[in-house]
């Protein structure tokens, strides 16, 4: 398995664009591999996958990057999301006489 970390044709994007900033999050450096080493040893990466490596696939006489095989993250795994920008930085009070009825709230009347 070749060890390539580096872009085989540097005129080529997506690597570029799947890696900057500009999407919000940077990349680890990942591993390219054509697509013929990639189904040889297609058991092998998805071992180092399992480990969290990411690997890049390569395509055609110019070896142009074409997809990427990227480690699973189980949603059960991530943090819950707080919804709103003020959540538990500000609190809401209504007065005792404030009445409205679910019509009114939605508009219907």
């Amino acid at each position: 398995m070749s060890d390539t970390t580096t872009k085989a044709d540097p005129s080529s994007d997506l690597l570029d664009k799947l890696t900057s900033k500009e999407i919000g999050a940077t990349l680890p450096t990942m591993k390219t591999m054509p697509v013929g080493e990639i189904k040889a040893q297609f058991s092998e990466v998805l071992e180092k996958v399992k480990q969290g490596e990411s690997f890049g696939i390569l395509y055609g006489k110019k070896k142009k990057p074409v997809a990427m095989i990227v480690p699973y993250i189980d949603s059960e795994l991530k943090q819950e999301r707080r919804l709103g920008i003020l959540d538990g930085k500000a609190t809401i009070t209504f007065s005792d006489d404030f009445k409205i009825t679910e019509a009114e709230f939605l508009g219907l009347k």
